[in-house]
């Protein structure tokens, strides 16, 4: 429709949660929000962590690069902005609460 908005792109928290499942992250890790079950199998909680920024950026552009075991996703800069919000998101909500007290 004419003069209608475009439609606003997903925060980058909320994509990140997509991602996080789409990407198949919950194969391996665990974050409250997507996959809450107590697994019996060992999944890297991601809920609580907080990781920096840039960090996280380039963990996430080349994983292989820190010698652990995860697969290169050949992730676009934006997926990987997404992601580390989402990643970071309780631990930043959790920051904001601390501050109010």
């Amino acid at each position: 429709q004419p003069g209608s908005p475009l439609p606003r792109p997903f925060a980058d928290m909320t994509r990140g949660g997509r991602l996080f499942v789409s990407k198949g992250c919950v194969g391996c890790h665990r974050h409250q929000e997507i996959n809450p079950e107590r697994s019996s199998d060992a999944r890297f909680d991601l809920t609580a962590k907080r990781f920096e920024h840039e960090y996280l950026k380039t963990f996430l552009a080349n994983p292989a690069g820190k010698q652990v075991d995860m697969p290169n996703l050949n992730l676009k800069e934006g997926e990987i902005a997404a992601l580390a919000a989402f990643i970071n998101k309780f631990s930043a909500k959790q920051k904001q609460l601390e501050r109010q007290k």
